[in-house]
């Protein structure tokens, strides 16, 4: 599912379709997760929540909205808020548990979700983003930037000159400074 290498990393336990673009997956994060079990408070960190929604919106997108697996997504204009600490409570064994209530709008290749975090009864967190799908081509192109930029050969810097530019650190050695 999410990371087949490492179940203890999965932090999702089930779901089901709530309706016709609303989701209820169910997570749990163990209370001795090496990651996320090292605060000094007596509250399991709300940053975990971010990791279960993406999990979450991994199987939502696989499961229900027919993505193929493997097609590259991009989160953008993630927002969250926490409404109620205290659900974050932590007793040294009781894990984090809770349900991902998700409602997804798709339009083309763009996906809107929001989703509320619940403890029990209790709205604990909400959380929103926007995410897109690309074609793993241009994904590729992507990833692959930046280790062309570094595997590249230096610019020729007689290709760079343009007039009134100087930078004495750009000098090809026979024209000064000019490049």
């Amino acid at each position: 599912m999410v990371n087949r290498l490492s179940p203890r990393e999965v932090f999702v336990t089930g779901h089901a379709r709530a309706g016709a673009a609303e989701f209820a997956i169910a997570v749990r994060v163990a209370h001795d997760h090496p990651l996320w079990s090292d605060q000094r408070t007596h509250r399991h960190d709300p940053a975990v929540v971010i990791e279960a929604f993406r999990q979450a919106f991994v199987v939502v997108r696989h499961e229900y909205l027919g993505v193929p697996r493997g097609t590259p997504t991009a989160v953008q204009q993630l927002k969250l808020a926490v409404q109620e600490l205290p659900a974050f409570r932590i007793d040294g064994t009781t894990p984090l548990q809770g349900v991902i209530k998700v409602r997804v709008t798709r339009t083309g290749d763009t996906l809107d979700v929001t989703g509320d975090f619940f403890v029990g009864p209790v709205p604990a967190m909400t959380l929103s983003f926007g995410s897109i799908l690309f074609p793993r081509d241009s994904y590729r192109e992507i990833r692959d930037y930046p280790r062309f930029r570094r595997t590249a050969e230096p610019p020729n810097r007689a290709e760079r000159r343009g007039p009134g530019r100087s930078d004495p650190s750009w000098s090809d050695g026979t024209t000064g400074a000019t490049w």
